[in-house]
């Protein structure tokens, strides 16, 4: 019995990559390179999952009524782009990825190629090879959205996985803000979004990913960023709850005058764990990044934050700087910080840190002579701690 149900599930499997299209022999080769990636034992539950979504219909409990976007959205549920769900504007392409094939077929190929060569990232192979319908973003040279277009993760009960997947290109003296957001009902759901991104010259990217909350399953973002002469991305991350969450983000300044900014919060309760993994490189003279993570723990929690700086040969008269913080609200909450530094040119300016502590006694002690209880002068500085990440949410409101 157990032997035809694990076939059944190769089956299933085999049936979903020869669907396709074009490049199903990519993403058959990209199974296989994440079965030798180090994450195997991910394999059977994923197994599991395609075998249970082939005896119910995907998205059979979701309820439409659920999406009401007031502005510019692209949907999302259980993992797939749904075009009919959402709201897009007149002046950028948006097109689902089975679509987007066949008059990007070269640029897109060439993006998931170069995954396959990055053998030593296996959830972005996992991606790659499981996402249902993905979309592409173009945004033509010149255009500045003036209002946000968000993308809005929906989910339901007939998938316990999601692996949703964007591709963006914002052309040369383009400019757009992007908000990432999960809506809805979720049940426990595990869900890895990879997001892959190209800024041309004199481009800008605002990009919030704000709001993932969740009491079980884990929720895993890889985001990957290329940046020419003269662009500019922000980005700004929030996440709370006593889930799993990991980060993995790398950009490639790649041009002169490339900057890059990102900013992070993780308030983390129950059994939370939170892993960040930053690579930043800087390939080109006069670029700039500055990184800021912040992590509050409570007891039972964990974080780790791991960080590396790359300037090479060419990167003169460069700038990196990175910063991670800890605040320990209890006993019993653990966190971890790696930075490195890897410097190939003079003249540079590079500098990291990292800070793990309690909160301040001294500090409760003058609040609570001021009349306030020790869980108000706590709240106060909690709340004190996070808000230079939450000031940059200017567009979001997070509850």
């Amino acid at each position: 019995m157990t032997k035809r149900l694990e076939e059944h599930t190769l089956h299933s499997l085999r049936s979903l990559l020869e669907k396709s299209g074009p490049l199903a022999p990519l993403r058959k080769q990209a199974w296989e390179l994440f079965l030798q990636g180090g994450l195997s034992s991910l394999a059977p539950l994923v197994k599991r999952q395609l075998l249970c979504q082939t005896e119910k219909k995907a998205g059979s409990f979701f309820k439409e009524s659920q999406v009401k976007p007031a502005s510019f959205s692209l949907v999302f549920v259980n993992g797939a782009f749904q075009p009919r769900l959402s709201l897009l504007p007149l002046e950028c392409t948006v097109l689902p990825l089975s679509q987007a094939l066949r008059s990007y077929g070269s640029f897109l190929e060439s993006k998931w190629r170069k995954s396959l060569s990055e053998k030593n990232d296996p959830l972005a192979l996992l991606n790659l090879a499981l996402h249902k319908e993905g979309v592409l973003i173009y945004l033509p040279e010149g255009v500045r959205l003036e209002r946000p277009l968000r993308v809005l993760f929906f989910g339901d009960a007939s998938s316990s996985y999601a692996f949703p997947r964007i591709h963006l290109y914002v052309s040369a003296r383009s400019s757009l803000s992007l908000s990432l957001r999960r809506e809805g009902e979720l049940p426990p759901l595990c869900t890895h979004l990879f997001l892959e991104c190209d800024l041309g010259a004199g481009a800008s990217l605002t990009l919030h990913r704000v709001g993932v909350r969740g009491e079980a399953g884990g929720h895993f973002d890889s985001f990957r960023f290329a940046l020419k002469r003269q662009a500019l991305l922000k980005m700004v991350s929030a996440f709370e709850g006593s889930g799993g969450f990991f980060q993995d983000i790398r950009f490639s300044l790649q041009e002169e005058e490339a900057q890059c900014e990102l900013f992070s919060l993780a308030h983390l309760k129950g059994q939370g764990d939170a892993h960040t993994q930053v690579r930043a490189l800087h390939l080109a003279p006069f670029t700039k990044s500055s990184q800021l993570f912040k992590a509050a723990l409570h007891q039972g929690t964990r974080s780790h934050f791991e960080g590396a700086i790359e300037i090479a040969k060419k990167g003169a008269r460069s700038e990196a700087r990175q910063l991670s913080k800890a605040l320990l609200l209890e006993e019993g909450a653990l966190a971890s910080s790696r930075p490195f530094l890897n410097i190939h040119a003079d003249d540079v300016k590079a500098e990291h840190g990292a800070t793990l502590s309690p909160l301040r006694e001294e500090e409760l002690f003058y609040l609570k002579t001021r009349g306030l209880s020790t869980k108000e002068a706590q709240e106060i500085l909690l709340t004190a701690f996070c808000k230079e990440i939450l000031l940059h949410l200017t567009e979001e409101r997070y509850d």
